[in-house]
């Protein structure tokens, strides 16, 4: 699956999610000052606030790299890792790149395959979606050393 879908298949999936969480919060946010609210009825609003912010984040991050270009980061593996995210999704797999020019770091999901092919220490070139950190594409730009 292209990233481009996927950040299309995230949007359309998330963003009504998003929205149930917002109207559920404010609904429950009406019951709390209107009615003699007690502690469940506080924690069950804070409880579905935060799932609705997490959600808030997820639909926004998608949608707007609907919006936006694919841009280029440049820098060295400083850590490789993968885990299994459930039993349905199968292994997953991450890099983190430290974009010397900046200092900043970037974690990246990436295929099983190009994961296999890298190494910390490895300079990459990674092409990807700025707020999902969503990977078109990852080139190797040093090749491996004597030894």
């Amino acid at each position: 699956m292209t990233p481009r879908r996927s950040l299309l298949i995230g949007a359309l999936f998330f963003t009504p999610l998003a929205i149930g969480g917002i109207v559920l919060t404010l609904y429950l946010l009406r019951e709390a000052v209107s009615a003699e609210a007690e502690g469940g009825d506080y924690f069950l609003l804070g409880l579905v606030a935060f799932f609705s912010l997490l959600l808030i984040f997820q639909a926004m991050t998608a949608l707007l790299d609907l919006r936006a270009e694919p841009v280029k980061t440049e820098g060295i593996i400083v850590h490789k890792w993968s885990r299994n995210d459930l039993v349905l999704f199968g292994e997953s797999s991450f890099l983190r790149v430290l974009d010397e020019e900046t200092e900043r770091q970037g974690i990246f999901k990436i295929d099983k395959f190009n994961w296999l092919q890298l190494k910390n220490g490895d300079r990459v070139l990674i092409e990807h979606y700025p707020h999902t950190q969503a990977v078109e594409s990852i080139q190797k730009l040093v090749a491996d050393g004597p030894g």
